[in-house]
């Protein structure tokens, strides 16, 4: 017996057609973080002069002690570098920036998403990202924390997040390295340790608020890790934190502000999204990237209400958004619409459901 899939028998035109007309690519997510202008301008990447300037297979210049290693060995040593310390080997000598150039997975990152790329460098992330983490989440669409479709790469977890993790999640709740250090007691060294990202200048957010200043920004979920290993149990951690407590006007807080219902108000919301930039997937097969799309019923739906998850919930592909087509109503509706004024109407309902209930109730072609 065939199992059900979830999307209602029709042609490929019918569901090209509910693509065109109840998807979008939603360009206020692209607007949320970063300028891409401002990286390409102030981060510029040599990777191309290499196309222009072919080497000479016989070098002048040497690796050193590398050069006894076969080509095999040195790729997987490269892969699991992080990127700092892969690109100041790439800038050692012609045949270092070669040998890096030569990587498939190097050549997949700077071809396909090169502002990611100086994204981390210019936020100085990049010594806490590996080649192969960011390669993986290129490849892979879903969110480390929830599972669903990640439209975002975050520099400090060096993973793909989603609109609504990124905005809720206390595993990306941000907080500057200065207030994570007062508020869990941390040392120098203890500090040292942890991910941190440089945020830049610029307009964040879906209401594009202006940040000037540059702030050293830090994972809580890292410091509060980090603060446990170095005082010896949550208890003791838990006893300075209320032993030190400062005024109110003097403690920072550490609140879970600028969440779904304010997620363009307040400090807390803009270094999130200083800390992440737009991602897409690479399908290696075609080459192709895909952005994500988002469901145009349920953005009209909560245009003027409720959260804002159901707007930029993004979908990896045709496949995702029409299996969440049975399930919105919206959507239902509007293809009912469109269906009605073509007049090729008939009632269709889903397994499991009856006229009497009158559930989930579609009209489609004849």
């Amino acid at each position: 017996m065939q199992q059900y899939s979830g999307i209602p028998d029709g042609s490929h035109d019918d569901n090209a057609v509910k693509l065109r007309l109840l998807t979008y690519s939603p360009i206020e997510l692209e607007r949320c973080g970063v300028d891409p202008a401002i990286l390409e301008k102030n981060c510029p990447l040599d990777y191309f002069s290499d196309r222009i300037e072919p080497v000479h297979p016989k070098l002048h210049t040497a690796l050193g002690a590398l050069q006894v290693l076969p080509p095999e060995l040195l790729h997987l040593i490269l892969h699991d570098l992080d990127l700092h310390t892969l690109t100041t080997f790439r800038s050692v000598n012609k045949q270092g920036r070669h040998l890096v150039s030569s990587l498939r997975r190097y050549n997949a990152i700077v071809q396909h998403v090169p502002n990611t790329l100086r994204f981390i460098l210019s936020t100085h992330a990049a010594a806490t990202c590996t080649l192969s983490q960011l390669y993986h989440a290129l490849l892979y669409s879903d969110c480390f924390i929830c599972g669903r479709y990640g439209g975002f790469f975050s520099v400090l977890s060096c993973s793909r997040c989603c609109c609504y993790c990124l905005c809720c999640s206390d595993l990306l709740f941000p907080l500057t390295r200065r207030a994570a250090q007062t508020h869990f007691k941390l040392d120098k060294s203890s500090t040292n340790t942890l991910p941190v990202a440089l945020s830049l200048p610029g307009r964040y957010g879906l209401q594009r608020n202006l940040s000037r200043k540059r702030n050293w920004i830090v994972l809580r979920a890292s410091a509060h890790q980090a603060a446990v290993l170095l005082h010896g149990s949550e208890r003791e951690l838990a006893s300075r934190i209320s032993g030190a407590t400062s005024s109110p006007s003097t403690a920072p807080n550490l609140s879970n502000s600028g969440g779904m219902d304010g997620y363009a108000v307040g400090a807390i919301s803009l270094l999130r999204f200083q800390t992440v930039i737009r991602f897409p997937t690479l399908d290696v097969s075609t080459g192709a990237l895909d952005w994500g799309i988002a469901c145009q019923a349920c953005r009209d739906e909560h245009d003027c209400k409720g959260p804002w998850q159901d707007r930029y919930k993004l979908y990896s592909n045709r496949q995702y958004y029409l299996q969440h087509f049975p399930h919105c109503d919206a959507a239902q509706q509007k293809w009912q619409e469109y269906l009605q004024s073509k007049g090729e109407v008939q009632q269709f309902y889903w397994p499991g459901t009856t006229k009497r209930s009158g559930s989930r109730i579609l009209s489609s072609p004849r």
